[in-house]
Protein backbone atom coordinates (compact mmCIF):
# COMPACT_ATOMS: atom_id res chain seq x y z
CA UNK A 1 0.00 0.00 0.00
CA UNK A 2 1.10 3.11 -0.71
CA UNK A 3 2.31 5.19 2.25
CA UNK A 4 0.48 8.37 2.76
CA UNK A 5 1.99 11.74 2.77
CA UNK A 6 1.33 15.44 4.91
CA UNK A 7 -0.63 17.88 4.53
CA UNK A 8 2.61 20.05 2.71
CA UNK A 9 2.86 17.29 0.32
CA UNK A 10 -0.86 16.89 -0.26
CA UNK A 11 -1.09 20.39 -1.25
CA UNK A 12 1.90 19.74 -3.92
CA UNK A 13 0.67 17.20 -5.99
CA UNK A 14 -0.96 17.53 -9.37
CA UNK A 15 -4.40 16.19 -9.58
CA UNK A 16 -3.45 12.90 -10.60
CA UNK A 17 -1.21 11.76 -8.20
CA UNK A 18 -3.98 13.91 -5.45
CA UNK A 19 -6.62 11.08 -6.72
CA UNK A 20 -3.86 8.24 -6.79
CA UNK A 21 -3.36 8.79 -2.90
CA UNK A 22 -7.50 8.57 -2.68
CA UNK A 23 -7.26 5.10 -4.44
CA UNK A 24 -4.65 3.55 -2.07
CA UNK A 25 -4.71 5.09 0.93
CA UNK A 26 -7.43 2.54 1.55
CA UNK A 27 -10.32 2.62 4.38
CA UNK A 28 -9.49 5.92 5.86
CA UNK A 29 -8.85 9.24 4.41
CA UNK A 30 -6.14 11.19 6.63
CA UNK A 31 -7.59 14.91 7.72
CA UNK A 32 -4.52 16.45 5.52
CA UNK A 33 -6.13 14.42 2.46
CA UNK A 34 -9.53 15.83 2.93
CA UNK A 35 -8.37 19.17 3.57
CA UNK A 36 -6.80 19.67 0.14
CA UNK A 37 -9.22 17.92 -1.40
CA UNK A 38 -11.75 20.31 -0.30
CA UNK A 39 -9.91 23.10 -0.85
CA UNK A 40 -9.10 21.85 -4.46
CA UNK A 41 -12.87 21.53 -5.17
CA UNK A 42 -12.86 23.36 -8.64
CA UNK A 43 -9.94 21.68 -9.92
CA UNK A 44 -10.43 18.37 -9.17
CA UNK A 45 -14.33 17.82 -9.20
CA UNK A 46 -14.74 16.73 -13.27
CA UNK A 47 -12.11 13.92 -12.98
CA UNK A 48 -13.66 12.97 -9.84
CA UNK A 49 -16.57 12.35 -11.11
CA UNK A 50 -15.53 10.13 -14.22
CA UNK A 51 -13.62 7.80 -11.39
CA UNK A 52 -16.73 7.97 -9.50
CA UNK A 53 -18.65 6.59 -12.21
CA UNK A 54 -16.01 4.09 -13.19
CA UNK A 55 -15.53 2.94 -10.01
CA UNK A 56 -18.68 1.83 -8.91
CA UNK A 57 -18.36 -1.56 -11.14
CA UNK A 58 -15.19 -2.11 -9.47
CA UNK A 59 -13.98 -5.67 -9.38
CA UNK A 60 -10.58 -6.23 -7.79
CA UNK A 61 -8.84 -9.42 -7.33
CA UNK A 62 -7.41 -9.49 -3.98
CA UNK A 63 -10.07 -8.16 -1.00
CA UNK A 64 -7.19 -6.50 0.31
CA UNK A 65 -6.95 -3.82 -2.39
CA UNK A 66 -7.63 -0.70 -1.05
CA UNK A 67 -9.23 0.49 -4.27
CA UNK A 68 -12.31 -1.11 -3.08
CA UNK A 69 -12.66 1.95 -1.09
CA UNK A 70 -12.08 4.42 -3.82
CA UNK A 71 -15.87 4.83 -4.45
CA UNK A 72 -16.59 5.20 -1.11
CA UNK A 73 -14.23 8.44 -0.74
CA UNK A 74 -15.13 9.86 -4.14
CA UNK A 75 -19.16 9.85 -3.30
CA UNK A 76 -18.84 10.97 0.08
CA UNK A 77 -16.51 13.87 -1.66
CA UNK A 78 -19.44 14.83 -4.70
CA UNK A 79 -21.58 15.06 -1.42
CA UNK A 80 -19.17 17.47 0.14
CA UNK A 81 -18.83 19.11 -3.30
CA UNK A 82 -22.65 19.38 -3.55
CA UNK A 83 -22.18 18.38 -6.61
CA UNK A 84 -24.91 18.22 -8.71
CA UNK A 85 -23.42 16.22 -11.60
CA UNK A 86 -23.31 13.64 -9.44
CA UNK A 87 -26.98 13.06 -9.05
CA UNK A 88 -27.54 10.30 -11.64
CA UNK A 89 -25.01 8.39 -10.85
CA UNK A 90 -26.09 7.81 -7.10
CA UNK A 91 -29.86 7.64 -8.33
CA UNK A 92 -28.63 4.71 -10.63
CA UNK A 93 -26.87 3.19 -7.43
CA UNK A 94 -30.27 3.32 -5.54
CA UNK A 95 -32.31 1.98 -8.44
CA UNK A 96 -30.00 -1.14 -8.81
CA UNK A 97 -29.91 -1.44 -5.09
CA UNK A 98 -28.97 -5.35 -5.79
CA UNK A 99 -26.58 -4.64 -7.10
CA UNK A 100 -24.91 -1.88 -5.46
CA UNK A 101 -25.79 -2.92 -1.51
CA UNK A 102 -22.65 -2.38 -0.30
CA UNK A 103 -22.24 1.03 -1.45
CA UNK A 104 -25.62 1.90 -0.15
CA UNK A 105 -25.02 0.61 3.51
CA UNK A 106 -22.36 3.52 3.12
CA UNK A 107 -23.88 6.37 1.15
CA UNK A 108 -27.62 5.53 3.19
CA UNK A 109 -29.60 9.44 3.31
CA UNK A 110 -26.05 10.85 2.89
CA UNK A 111 -27.53 12.39 -0.41
CA UNK A 112 -30.07 14.19 0.85
CA UNK A 113 -27.24 16.55 1.96
CA UNK A 114 -27.46 17.49 -1.88
CA UNK A 115 -30.69 19.77 -0.84
CA UNK A 116 -33.50 20.54 -3.24
CA UNK A 117 -31.38 19.69 -6.35
CA UNK A 118 -31.93 15.77 -4.95
CA UNK A 119 -35.64 16.02 -5.04
CA UNK A 120 -36.75 15.53 -8.33
CA UNK A 121 -33.86 12.83 -8.53
CA UNK A 122 -35.12 10.66 -5.84
CA UNK A 123 -38.91 11.33 -6.48
CA UNK A 124 -38.01 10.05 -10.08
CA UNK A 125 -36.05 6.49 -8.43
CA UNK A 126 -39.61 5.92 -6.74
CA UNK A 127 -41.43 6.51 -10.12
CA UNK A 128 -39.23 3.95 -12.04
CA UNK A 129 -39.63 1.61 -8.41
CA UNK A 130 -43.33 1.99 -8.56
CA UNK A 131 -43.82 0.68 -12.46
CA UNK A 132 -42.35 -2.43 -11.68
CA UNK A 133 -44.31 -5.51 -12.10
CA UNK A 134 -43.64 -6.43 -9.02
CA UNK A 135 -44.40 -3.90 -5.38
CA UNK A 136 -41.79 -6.01 -3.32
CA UNK A 137 -39.83 -3.97 -0.84
CA UNK A 138 -36.53 -1.95 -1.94
CA UNK A 139 -34.06 -1.29 -0.25
CA UNK A 140 -32.91 1.98 -2.61
CA UNK A 141 -36.52 2.51 -2.31
CA UNK A 142 -36.96 2.98 1.43
CA UNK A 143 -33.48 4.78 1.43
CA UNK A 144 -35.56 7.06 -1.86
CA UNK A 145 -38.08 7.70 0.72
CA UNK A 146 -36.27 8.54 3.60
CA UNK A 147 -33.60 10.94 1.71
CA UNK A 148 -37.28 13.27 0.66
CA UNK A 149 -38.36 13.09 4.39
CA UNK A 150 -34.52 14.68 4.97
CA UNK A 151 -34.71 17.25 2.75
CA UNK A 152 -38.13 18.19 3.55
CA UNK A 153 -37.06 18.45 7.27
CA UNK A 154 -33.76 20.43 6.02
CA UNK A 155 -35.74 22.94 3.66
CA UNK A 156 -38.99 23.66 4.45
CA UNK A 157 -39.75 24.88 1.52
CA UNK A 158 -39.64 21.60 -0.18
CA UNK A 159 -41.63 20.16 2.64
CA UNK A 160 -45.59 20.81 0.34
CA UNK A 161 -43.81 18.95 -2.78
CA UNK A 162 -42.56 16.33 -0.83
CA UNK A 163 -45.73 15.90 1.29
CA UNK A 164 -47.93 15.79 -2.04
CA UNK A 165 -45.67 13.53 -4.01
CA UNK A 166 -45.62 10.68 -1.42
CA UNK A 167 -49.57 11.14 -0.54
CA UNK A 168 -49.78 10.29 -4.11
CA UNK A 169 -48.46 6.96 -4.03
CA UNK A 170 -51.16 5.99 -1.15
CA UNK A 171 -54.23 4.21 -2.39
CA UNK A 172 -57.18 5.83 -2.78
CA UNK A 173 -60.72 5.42 -0.66
CA UNK A 174 -63.48 4.43 -1.87
CA UNK A 175 -67.07 5.69 -1.24
CA UNK A 176 -67.62 3.65 2.09
CA UNK A 177 -64.05 5.52 3.33
CA UNK A 178 -62.12 2.03 2.63
CA UNK A 179 -59.55 0.89 0.60
CA UNK A 180 -60.37 -2.12 -1.74
CA UNK A 181 -57.84 -4.03 -3.57
CA UNK A 182 -58.80 -5.82 -6.69
CA UNK A 183 -55.36 -7.85 -6.33
CA UNK A 184 -52.88 -8.24 -3.88
CA UNK A 185 -50.24 -7.23 -6.83
CA UNK A 186 -51.59 -3.87 -6.17
CA UNK A 187 -49.76 -3.58 -2.17
CA UNK A 188 -46.61 -1.81 -2.32
CA UNK A 189 -44.39 -3.01 0.40
CA UNK A 190 -42.92 0.57 0.49
CA UNK A 191 -45.91 1.78 1.96
CA UNK A 192 -44.50 1.27 5.25
CA UNK A 193 -41.79 3.44 4.57
CA UNK A 194 -44.13 6.06 2.70
CA UNK A 195 -46.23 6.46 6.02
CA UNK A 196 -43.92 6.15 8.45
CA UNK A 197 -41.96 9.41 6.47
CA UNK A 198 -45.51 11.18 6.20
CA UNK A 199 -46.38 10.72 10.31
CA UNK A 200 -42.97 12.18 10.76
CA UNK A 201 -43.80 15.29 8.26
CA UNK A 202 -47.13 15.49 10.55
CA UNK A 203 -48.75 15.34 7.64
CA UNK A 204 -52.78 15.09 8.95
CA UNK A 205 -54.24 15.27 5.20
CA UNK A 206 -53.55 11.98 4.25
CA UNK A 207 -54.32 10.84 7.96
CA UNK A 208 -57.86 8.82 6.55
CA UNK A 209 -56.00 7.42 4.02
CA UNK A 210 -53.77 5.83 6.58
CA UNK A 211 -55.78 4.85 8.84
CA UNK A 212 -57.98 2.92 6.33
CA UNK A 213 -54.39 1.29 5.38
CA UNK A 214 -54.22 0.13 8.82
CA UNK A 215 -57.56 -1.39 9.33
CA UNK A 216 -56.71 -3.26 5.91
CA UNK A 217 -53.91 -4.84 7.12
CA UNK A 218 -51.60 -2.93 4.17
CA UNK A 219 -48.83 -1.45 6.27
CA UNK A 220 -46.24 -3.56 7.84
CA UNK A 221 -46.26 -3.52 11.40
CA UNK A 222 -42.27 -3.51 11.28
CA UNK A 223 -42.12 -0.06 9.77
CA UNK A 224 -44.42 1.60 11.65
CA UNK A 225 -47.42 0.74 13.48
CA UNK A 226 -51.12 2.43 14.20
CA UNK A 227 -49.70 3.37 17.99
CA UNK A 228 -46.62 5.03 17.06
CA UNK A 229 -48.46 6.85 14.03
CA UNK A 230 -51.16 8.50 15.71
CA UNK A 231 -48.26 9.39 18.44
CA UNK A 232 -45.96 10.52 15.54
CA UNK A 233 -49.08 12.72 14.62
CA UNK A 234 -49.63 14.27 17.96
CA UNK A 235 -45.93 15.72 18.51
CA UNK A 236 -45.56 19.31 17.96
CA UNK A 237 -42.87 19.62 14.74
CA UNK A 238 -41.22 16.89 12.48
CA UNK A 239 -38.10 15.38 13.46
CA UNK A 240 -35.58 18.23 14.70
CA UNK A 241 -33.29 19.13 11.58
CA UNK A 242 -30.50 17.04 10.65
CA UNK A 243 -26.74 18.70 11.52
CA UNK A 244 -24.76 19.58 7.84
CA UNK A 245 -22.82 16.90 6.09
CA UNK A 246 -19.19 17.24 7.66
CA UNK A 247 -17.23 14.70 5.80
CA UNK A 248 -14.53 14.12 8.71
CA UNK A 249 -17.26 12.75 10.78
CA UNK A 250 -17.58 10.24 8.30
CA UNK A 251 -13.36 8.86 9.09
CA UNK A 252 -13.97 9.18 12.93
CA UNK A 253 -10.65 8.72 13.81
CA UNK A 254 -9.66 12.09 12.19
CA UNK A 255 -11.30 15.13 13.15
CA UNK A 256 -10.94 18.85 12.57
CA UNK A 257 -8.54 19.59 15.12
CA UNK A 258 -6.09 16.66 13.25
CA UNK A 259 -6.28 18.70 10.16
CA UNK A 260 -5.41 21.96 12.03
CA UNK A 261 -2.84 20.51 13.86
CA UNK A 262 -1.13 18.91 10.05
CA UNK A 263 -0.84 22.62 9.29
Amino acid sequence: MQTAVNMTDYRNLSTRELLDQVERIGRDLPAGLIQTLLARRIELRNELLERFKESIDDEWEDDDDPRWYRSVHYGFLLIAYRERKALPIFASLYIDADSYDTLLEWFEEHPAHFGPPAVPVFQDVLQRLQARPDREWHYGGALSISILNTIAIRFPETRPGIVSFLRSFLPPLNADGRIVLDDEKEIDELWGSIVNALADLRDRVSMPQVLAMFDADLIDPMEIDRDNYLHELEQASSSPKPAPFDIYTIYPQHTHLDATQDQ
